[in-house]
């Protein structure tokens, strides 16, 4: 039951937030390599698929649909999943220093 008093429960970040996807890449195998210019195999896409949303198509990647609201499209996808290595480990690197930063 949701704060029951339980002393180790914990509010999950918002899925779709930058912590959200730390959290996620903390999950996975950080050698992992993705493509970020293919849709169907970027690390942005296996986050969303991961997360319940159908695989996203090129033209939806390129359009922005799945960009969150309150992110600047540049923070987000330029400087974690464009950025190199191509990695999970790298990726995870990289949000963690936009969290340290605040953006």
């Amino acid at each position: 039951m949701p704060f029951d008093g339980n002393p180790k429960q914990f509010v999950k970040p918002d899925v779709f937030s930058l912590e959200g996807l730390a959290a996620w890449l903390e999950t996975q195998d950080g050698e992992t390599k993705y493509d970020f210019c293919d849709a169907g195999s970027c690390l942005i896409t296996a986050w969303h698929v991961a997360h319940g949303h159908h695989k996203i198509t090129a033209s939806q990647y390129s359009s922005g649909i799945y960009l969150w609201s309150e992110q600047e499209p540049d923070t987000v996808w330029s400087d974690i999943a464009q950025g190199y290595p191509r990695t999970y480990a790298a990726a995870l690197d990289r949000c963690r220093a936009l969290i340290a930063e605040g953006k």
